[in-house]
């Protein structure tokens, strides 16, 4: 019968987590591979993303890489497809809405939304409005409360 020393023992341990370690770097590194691949399609074509609705799947690879597209420079989403993810997706109105490629029409459509969310959220899309280059000069103006965020359709604010 044969028995082992701990000095065995600790080292087929010790070498066990080398090999495991060893394996998990693998991994992660064909992981970044088919990330990069994936991100590399998606650049060329930002509608794959829609087409094959990743922001649904549960494949977390390519629902980031939407996230990540977002702030992109080097992803070029059409009004039409900004659209589409802002109507899909609520989790990435705030994003959606900080691009300077939103039209001040795009912005003027959402801005009644983005106050009534500031009034159950911390203010994510409402900021993001505020903050975009395109956002018109009018809704800046405009104080945005729970009860005076309502504009009348002649620009003027309603009073609280």
């Amino acid at each position: 019968m044969l028995t082992a020393t701990p000095c065995v023992v600790l080292l087929v341990w010790i070498l066990s987590l080398i090999v495991q370690g060893k394996l998990e770097e693998r991994k992660r590194e064909e992981i970044s591979r088919q990330r990069a691949a994936i991100y590399e399609q998606l650049k060329a074509d930002p509608e794959l993303g829609l087409r094959e609705h990743w922001g649904e799947m549960n494949d977390q690879i390519r629902g980031q890489l939407i996230i990540d597209s977002l702030s992109d420079p080097r992803v070029h989403y059409s009004m039409s497809q900004l659209q589409r993810l802002y109507d899909d997706y609520p989790r990435l109105r705030p994003a959606i809405l900080a691009l300077p490629a939103c039209s001040p029409e795009f912005l003027l459509a959402h801005f009644q939304q983005a106050c009534a969310e500031s009034s159950k959220y911390p203010y994510p899309m409402l900021d993001a409005i505020i903050r975009n280059p395109n956002t018109p000069l009018e809704l800046l103006e405009t104080s945005c409360t729970p009860r005076s965020c309502r504009r009348e359709q002649s620009g003027t604010q309603n009073t609280p």
